[in-house]
């Protein structure tokens, strides 16, 4: 549901971004920011009932045209370039699309709740110059709570994010299967296994690095497996496990 009345947070270190330094792509950037729902709604799309998460919109590219004023062309062109940065990612069906704004809940988190302070506060009676400090005031204990913004993250191909040592213990396995193709796919196969203790990780690593040097004895009308069914088949497995790597402590 977007709020006609409520305001978008904006960081300043946006001057020194690659998106604000091309016009069409700031425009359209801009207008994702102010499309996105601000909290979890339903709304109905012909006969279908869509359930939005908060930094998620219905996108359309007609719709989008005529709303920023760019070409077709134009916001395909830039959509597809926020998406190679990471800003969003688009999840098309047959009729319609829906993009999620990745880190929405970074920089755009608890607006709802200091729309509603903002709101009751102007319809009371307190002076102007007490409102506008109490706001100062809202924003500032917001920021001391949002997360680094600036921390690593890789989006996996279902929209999913790796993070922390997860993210390091992929980056690792993926260095270690040293076979360049599906990574994404990978990644969301590595997000989807429960829980990765140290002793695992290692596990996964070794054989994968023992699935490279396999990989190198194919004859050339074999084709490699890919690291996405390498793990969902849970290859590491193939042989049996070595003494004193069934428990540890989790990872991640």
């Amino acid at each position: 549901m977007i709020d006609p009345d409520g305001w978008l947070k904006l960081w300043r270190r946006v001057l020194n971004s690659v998106v604000w330094k091309n016009k069409n792509l700031w425009r359209t950037w801009s207008w994702c920011l102010l499309k996105a729902s601000h909290k979890k709604h339903k709304t109905i799309i012909g006969f279908q009932v869509i359930e939005l998460d908060p930094g998620q919109f219905i996108f359309g590219r007609k719709k989008a045209s005529k709303e920023t004023g760019h070409s077709e062309q134009t916001i395909k062109t830039t959509m597809n370039r926020l998406k190679k940065l990471q800003k969003l990612t688009i999840k098309p069906t047959n009729k319609f699309s829906i993009v999620t704004i990745i880190n929405w809940d970074s920089y755009q988190g608890q607006q709802n709740k200091t729309n509603q302070q903002t709101n009751q506060e102007v319809t009371s009676k307190s002076p102007a110059s007490n409102h506008k400090q109490e706001c100062k005031n809202d924003i500032k204990k917001e920021k001391e709570k949002l997360p680094c913004a600036e921390e690593p993250f890789y989006i996996t191909k279902k929209g999913n994010k790796l993070t922390g040592k997860r993210l390091e213990s992929f980056n690792q396995f993926w260095k270690a299967f040293a076979y360049p193709k599906g990574k994404a796919d990978a990644a969301e196969s590595w997000y989807q296994i429960p829980f990765l203790t140290e002793p695992l990780v290692l596990k996964i690593i070794n054989a994968a690095k023992r699935e490279a040097i396999d990989r190198k004895k194919l004859s050339p009308d074999r084709t490699p497996k890919m690291a996405q069914g390498w793990l969902t088949s849970r290859r590491w497995e193939d042989e049996a496990p070595k003494k004193g790597t069934g428990h540890g402590k989790i990872v991640c």
